[in-house]
């Protein structure tokens, strides 16, 4: 573990080896006096992020007042994954490649009509009237988006099969963080007025998020003829409030970890994910990494890696999405699973590595 110290705060950062850039930017938020009387903890799979460093948390307890930056939460508001457990049946690799391509908008692209549900969401903002192209963001509900979004098929070590789907508020969240990023003050946050309306919005981009990756899981089963056993979404871009412990946490690419809490961590296209249960320790803000972390920065991943070791890495995997556009996805992109392994047991019991089988990105 690293301490970092600064003017009005300090924060505890859950691993030994840490990138002078982002040490700099975690300093940089202990400098802050808005955050004097926060507890920061940085989780292991850090690096620098817009805002603040990627696998930041900030507990705010009660009696002490929040102070909210936008840009610390990001303007993929309520991003996560959502895990479908399926009743054991063979998945076709390439019928499934073909139903996310013709049913599941991708990149930039939407649906082509509005929906209703989409239109809720829009209406109950706070903000509502400075969003712009609402009949854009009306028709983006049930869409996946491109970067680290992802729909994948992974297998647990007895054979079970589990429907992955990572993707967040698009659009609208984006909105939705600049807007109340463009009347924060001089140093980013909010006044006490505003922030109320922001939790509000931030809570209704959450459940949009939620519903847009619920939306595209029933799809895919829908038109693959599958069903689900069981399904949860670990959610890592947001604020939770908890009424009965008196505190707000942000987490921005961190999950909640609470005692018995179910969650899952992806890794990379290659290795898949970690599925694990929270054992709500406050020493790390009941808090756990979101994921295995970057190494390299999508232009330094464009840059250096190879597309022939990518094809190499990805094989036994079924995919379509191995190319150059995505070689700042490959694996080689990503921190390696010893390292998050490494420190995640005071936080989170592994309960299992689901190994990945079908891997779609955009």
């Amino acid at each position: 573990m690293i301490e970092i110290i600064g003017k009005y705060n300090k924060s505890d950062v859950f691993t030994d080896e840490l990138e002078p850039a982002t040490y700099q930017q975690i300093l940089d938020m202990c400098n802050l006096e808005y955050l004097k009387d926060a507890v920061i903890k940085i989780m292991p799979d850090c690096h620098v992020g817009t805002g603040c460093t990627i696998g930041t948390t900030i507990l705010f307890e009660d009696d002490h007042p929040i102070a909210i930056n936008p840009l610390h939460v990001g303007v993929d508001i309520g991003c996560g994954v959502k895990v479908s457990k399926l009743i054991n049946a063979d998945v076709n690799f390439k019928q499934l490649d073909s139903v996310i391509r013709n049913k599941i908008p991708v990149g930039f692209a939407v649906h082509k009509k509005k929906i209703g549900a989409a239109l809720d969401f829009i209406n109950a903002l706070n903000c509502k009237k400075k969003l712009t192209n609402i009949d854009r963001l009306a028709c983006s509900l049930g869409t996946l988006g491109s970067g680290n979004h992802f729909i994948e098929i992974d297998t647990d070590s007895s054979g079970k099969n589990y429907l992955l789907v990572h993707s967040g508020s698009r659009n609208l969240g984006l909105q939705v963080a600049n807007f109340y990023g463009s009347i924060s003050n001089r140093d980013g946050f909010l006044s006490v007025a505003n922030t109320q309306d922001y939790l509000q919005d931030m809570l209704t981009c959450q459940t949009f998020a939620t519903k847009n990756r619920d939306r595209i899981s029933s799809t895919i089963l829908k038109e693959m003829g599958i069903k689900e056993v069981e399904s949860f979404h670990t959610i890592h871009n947001y604020i939770e409030k908890d009424a009965a412990r008196k505190y707000y946490i942000l987490r921005k690419g961190a999950v909640s970890a609470n005692a018995g809490e179910q969650l899952v961590i992806p890794l990379n296209m290659r290795d898949g994910s970690l599925l694990a249960v929270g054992k709500g320790n406050l020493d790390w803000n009941y808090s756990a990494p979101h994921g295995a972390g970057r190494i390299l920065s999508r232009s330094q991943a464009k840059k250096k890696l190879d597309l022939v070791e990518f094809k190499k890495e990805m094989e036994g995997i079924y995919s379509t999405s191995v190319s150059k556009s995505t070689l700042d996805e490959s694996p080689m992109a990503y921190k390696n699973i010893s390292e998050i392994l490494k420190y995640v047991g005071e936080t989170v019991k592994i309960i299992d590595t689901l190994k990945s089988v079908y891997n779609f990105k955009a």
